[in-house]
């Protein structure tokens, strides 16, 4: 079975929609967790090769990361894809975490292994 991990490292509560499946609030890390990186209460499933909303598969996955209380609707997503190979995915990695005063950064993994990475505005996610 594929494990699917998204990880908040940033000090808050970011919410991630998966190929336009529902929304997962992950809540933010800090001094009283031990800067530990949180995870979403629900587990992501792997739909291999079929496209099912709220779950990863093979080729592209449309990823949105925003704040609660934004408009979705206004969040552009962000295209995380998983190659396929003759290698079977056993886990995925989604790292979140600031990247500076203006912008998020993220980084996806496969089996530890770096597939993509990227940054999104900060004021994007503010929806301003």
């Amino acid at each position: 079975m594929t494990a699917i991990n998204i990880f908040n490292s940033s000090p808050e509560d970011i919410i991630v929609e998966i190929n336009g499946g529902p929304p997962l609030q992950i809540p933010a890390t800090g001094d009283t967790s031990g800067w530990v990186a949180q995870q979403p209460e629900d587990v992501i499933q792997w739909s291999g090769h079929v496209s099912t909303p709220g779950q990863m598969r093979y080729g592209g996955n449309y990823v949105k990361l925003y704040r609660p209380g934004q408009d979705r609707t206004l969040i552009p997503f962000t295209t995380l894809n998983v190659p396929v190979g003759d290698t079977a995915v056993t886990s995925l990695q989604l790292y979140i975490f600031w990247h500076g005063a203006q912008d998020v950064a993220w980084i996806f993994l496969q089996d530890g292994k770096p597939l993509a990475s990227g940054n999104m505005l900060f004021a994007a996610l503010k929806g301003l």
